[in-house]
């Protein structure tokens, strides 16, 4: 055995900023501040948790849009795992039925509702990124409004269960 160990390099999504409400702000900024996470990995977790948790439903996605695309899925994964935004082929056999969106509860994320806040974009798994991808073409969204609901996702889903309790935990000087 070598030691040696086979990957490619991570993917770098682009963008400046993302939206989010003064609740959900409030929520990230303290797990920055408080557990220690630099912005942009903090979003790139919640994004891993995102994919990790809906990873099946993008599999079947990336399957069912290839073959309506009549394009190998392979072929489909290197177009969404590039750094640039991708252009994606048009269906060729119809639109694809995958079924209702994991992000479809956070549609009434809208600018009328949610600040922009600032980020320099983040660099993800190649595996990440190609879900990330897949989930802003399904929802016909931006980088920044993908990221925007997957944030608000996580922090709902998670908030409780991971980062209040550090946060209550060292206010009161225990474990």
């Amino acid at each position: 055995m070598s030691g040696e160990v086979e990957y490619r390099e991570s993917v770098r999504l682009k963008f400046t900023y993302f939206y989010a409400t003064d609740g959900t702000y409030a929520k990230y900024r303290a797990a920055v501040e408080a557990c220690g996470w630099q912005q942009n990995y903090l979003l790139n977790q919640f994004t891993s948790s995102f994919v990790k948790k809906n990873l099946e439903y993008y599999q079947e996605a990336l399957a069912k849009m290839a073959a309506a695309m009549d394009i190998p899925a392979e072929e489909l994964y290197e177009l969404c795992r590039s750094d640039a935004e991708p252009i994606l082929p048009k269906y060729v056999n119809g639109h694809p039925d995958i079924g209702p969106s994991p992000l479809a509860p956070y549609w009434d994320l809208t600018t009328q509702t949610a600040s922009r806040r600032t980020v320099g974009g983040v660099k993800m798994s190649g595996r990440n990124a190609v879900a990330f991808r897949l989930a802003a073409h399904i929802d016909r969204e931006s980088v920044a409004l993908t990221i925007s609901r997957i944030a608000q996702w996580h922090l709902d889903t998670y908030w409780d269960r991971i980062y209040a309790p550090q946060l209550a935990g060292d206010l009161k000087q225990t474990l």
